[in-house]
């Protein structure tokens, strides 16, 4: 069973997908990223449950708009598993 990466880590994780969803990445950047994930398996666990949360979000709606409730609802019920 997988250990939850602690919250730093996470916000490192975080940070890291969002330049990349940014494309804010420039060859120096990629190279201490790929220096990051070697450092430890909980880098590597944690940039892919982030990026696993990213893939399940819901689309927003055609005026730009998610569904705040529909997203409670779903964390309440994967908060409960």
């Amino acid at each position: 069973m997988l250990m939850k990466p602690n919250q730093q880590i996470l916000d490192e994780a975080s940070n890291w997908f969002v330049d990349f969803r940014a494309g804010d990445i420039d060859t120096r950047a990629r190279q201490e990223f790929h220096q990051w994930l070697r450092r430890s398996p909980e880098h590597i666990q944690a940039y892919l449950d982030i990026s696993a949360t990213y893939a399940e979000l819901p689309s927003p709606t055609t005026n730009g708009e998610l569904d705040v409730q529909a997203l409670i609802a779903k964390a309440r019920v994967t908060a409960d598993l």
